[in-house]
């Protein structure tokens, strides 16, 4: 047995209305999500880059990294890794925190690694 989901009011009454707004808002919302989610990709792989080429590659031999690959190995990764979202009291996922919480952590690694790169390994 299969399970229908009920038409909504919008489906049953306009269904071509219901097409013409998903037609609209699907690609709007992949571009503000490519707007805000390839910068801040860019920014994570540029954090990963810079402490890679100040801590890994000097002593472990290895070759530096630029920008793009770090950016592949970066979506590589974040592909593989599950990140639960905070619950707030009412059990609803707070997004926002969660995704400022990683933005933050980068930008504290990116600043540590900077900071003893410049006063402990020069």
């Amino acid at each position: 047995m299969t399970d229908r989901r009920e038409k909504t009011e919008l489906e049953t009454n306009h269904p071509l209305v219901a097409k013409m707004v998903l037609a609209v808002l699907a690609p709007s919302v992949c571009v503000m999500l490519a707007v805000v989610l390839f910068p801040l990709g860019l920014l994570y792989a540029y954090c990963d880059m810079r402490v890679w080429n100040w801590f890994v590659a000097p002593y472990f031999h290895l070759a530096a990294m630029s920008l793009w690959p770090a950016y592949g190995f970066n979506l590589w990764l974040g592909s593989h890794r599950y990140v639960r979202p905070m619950y707030e009291d009412d059990k609803k996922p707070r997004w926002a925190l969660s995704f400022c919480l990683v933005l933050i952590s980068h930008l504290i690694m990116l600043a540590i690694g900077a900071a003893v790169h410049h006063w402990v390994v020069r």
